[in-house]
């Protein structure tokens, strides 16, 4: 048989796979071919790593031909052995639904052809085809994991909630007893003085409930969580705060339980400290039960995250060794695509509407602008009323008052033409105090950039200069995001601390629009970051360890398994 003959037939295969999935059994043929529609075919050489453990790989795999080596984490410092996936498996089908990050590596054991979904596009048809959503069949584990994060909106992708706790129930028991108090003395009353009026006693159990109805809610709506990523402690007053703090695990130094009173050890509650490297940088998780249970998790999953670093680095040092000692093909280089040309004529008219778009956002710049992977920030316009908003009556007032005396007065008598002059001088000092404090609303910026978060404090027109701070993502140690007020929790507004390793070791964004949307939008620029940066250290660390051994598995060649002593007689000793 032709080798052609063969694809199609693992091809044919494969779709048959994809075809019988219980995921997509229910569809119709129409259906079907539309989730297939963006199928391509991916070629691996014997060595290459299809994914490895932190990984955000979610394309759905079927392999055509060829063999698969599945390793997963153990513990820390240790790998299951490979269990072989062979022709005709699906893979990696739990992160294809959820978005969830990898915790195993999967490897080529022999060339392997495969073809893959990429999520990206297979969720673009779910939004657009509701009703072949409805005919998926979820697995019980993806279901769940897909609940929790709709129940959930400040789960990032791939997050997996491990801990969730809220405080101990006697935080809210206790808020009860002067209401105890309260009953009892109204029932004594009631009881013991002739003519105590039952409405007085309505009023007060009202009250009362009202009381009791107001700390339930207020401790519902508090939280403590910790996940694969980070901990996280979520503070919240109804209709006056909103607060969150998180710190990544891979940041957390230290660890405490304080159970400080002697109820608290009867009871089993107390606050448990998470220590980052930044002065004050911590995560307070206050008056919780089981305190150290949740401790030992939180230490647990740090040093799990450390083993996804340690797995990713071993698997890919194997990897560069089978290349160097000549036991997999050196993978091809990748040729870099031809840039698009563009034409003149679309040239200018693409600089026209970004000239445009600048005269806009200098003029009425936005509270949030991305450009490319550069995103500014600025405070919500709910800050510039604050500031202005006396001048902007000012001139809205005196405008009017100028325009009809300029336009209405017949005769210009010396008190008349002084009152316009003063109108008119206050007309012009109130534009330009709208203008000066304008200016220091629109100059102050805060900047997601690719490495680095930057805070830029400019004084109107430059006149007092600009204090510009940065921080690289690496140093940044924990963010928090916090709303206070009635009325910027109705417009989703509050400030971002950024808080850094470095003695002065706060950037806080003021007043910006959705903070907890700016908190993970930080957060997923750290991530990013942060793997980038330790597989460019371990690359080369791979890259010089796999050039050390192939030297040695050179001179091996060479001189054989013996080498040659000083005198030129064969030693016993082997190469080491």
């Amino acid at each position: 048989m032709t080798s052609t003959g063969r694809d199609k037939i693992s091809l044919e295969r494969a779709l048959r796979v994809l075809r019988d999935l219980p995921l997509l059994r229910g569809l119709t043929d129409e259906e079907f071919r539309l989730a297939i529609q963006n199928l391509r075919p991916e070629s691996l050489i014997r060595g290459k790593v299809l994914i490895s453990p932190g990984e955000a790989n979610t394309n759905l795999y079927v392999i055509r031909r060829g063999k698969l080596g599945f390793r997963r984490i153990a513990g820390s410092r240790r790998e299951t052995e490979a269990t072989m996936i062979g022709s005709g498996q699906v893979v990696n089908l739990h992160a294809f639904l959820t978005g969830a990050r990898n915790d195993f590596t999967i490897e080529a054991e022999e060339d392997t052809e495969l073809i893959y979904i990429e999520r990206a596009g297979f969720q673009v048809l779910l939004r657009s085809r509701p009703e072949i959503s409805d005919k998926l069949q979820m697995p019980q584990d993806v279901q769940s994991a897909l609940k929790e994060r709709k129940d959930n909106a400040w789960m990032i992708d791939g997050e997996k909630i491990d801990t969730f706790e809220r405080r101990h129930w006697w935080s809210f028991a206790s808020k009860l007893i002067p209401l105890v108090l309260l009953f009892i003395a109204l029932a004594v009353a009631y009881w013991q003085i002739p003519g105590f009026p039952p409405g007085l006693a309505g009023v007060a159990l009202l009250i009362a409930a009202l009381w009791a109805g107001w700390h339930l809610v207020d401790w519902r709506n508090d939280f403590y969580a910790v996940t694969n990523y980070r901990v996280i402690h979520r503070e919240r007053v109804l209709l006056f705060r909103d607060d969150q703090e998180d710190a990544p695990l891979d940041k957390v130094q230290n660890t405490s339980v304080n159970q400080g009173t002697l109820l608290a050890q009867l009871l089993d509650y107390g606050d448990v400290s998470v220590e980052t490297a930044g002065t004050g940088a911590a995560v307070t998780f206050g008056m919780i039960g089981n305190p150290r249970q949740v401790m030992e998790r939180i230490i647990t999953l740090r040093d799990q995250t450390k083993s996804l670093v340690w797995a990713t680095e071993r698997q890919r040092i194997r990897s560069d060794l089978r290349v160097e000692i000549n036991l997999a093909p050196k993978p091809p280089e990748v040729a870099k695509p031809p840039s698009a040309f563009k034409a003149p004529i679309k040239l200018r008219w693409e600089a026209f509407v970004k000239s445009l778009g600048n005269a806009r956002n200098t003029l009425l710049p936005r509270v949030r602008l991305q450009e490319g992977e550069k995103i500014t920030y600025r405070k919500h316009w709910l800050r510039l009323l604050e500031t202005a908003g006396l001048q902007m009556g000012l001139v809205l007032v005196l405008f009017p008052v100028v325009f009809g005396l300029v336009l209405f007065t017949q005769s210009f008598q010396p008190v008349q033409g002084l009152g316009i002059a003063v109108y008119a001088a206050s007309l012009l000092g109130a534009v330009g105090w709208f203008v000066w404090q304008y200016e220091d609303w629109r100059n102050d910026i805060y900047v997601l950039d690719k490495d680095r978060v930057i805070d830029i404090d400019r004084s109107p027109f430059g006149l007092r200069g600009t204090q510009r701070k940065e921080a690289r993502y690496d140093s940044i140690q924990n963010v928090s995001a916090k709303t206070k007020g009635l009325i910027d929790m109705a417009f989703n507004v509050g400030d971002v601390t950024v808080k850094t390793g470095g003695a002065d070791n706060a950037l806080v964004f003021e007043r910006v629009y959705d903070p907890q949307g700016v908190q993970r939008e930080l957060q997923r620029k750290i991530d990013a970051f942060m793997t980038g940066k330790k597989q460019q250290e371990a690359d080369q660390r791979r890259h010089e360890l796999a050039e050390t051994i192939g030297i040695y598995d050179e001179l091996r060649g060479l001189h054989g398994p013996r080498a040659i002593n000083r005198d030129g007689a064969g030693s016993e000793d082997m190469v080491r």
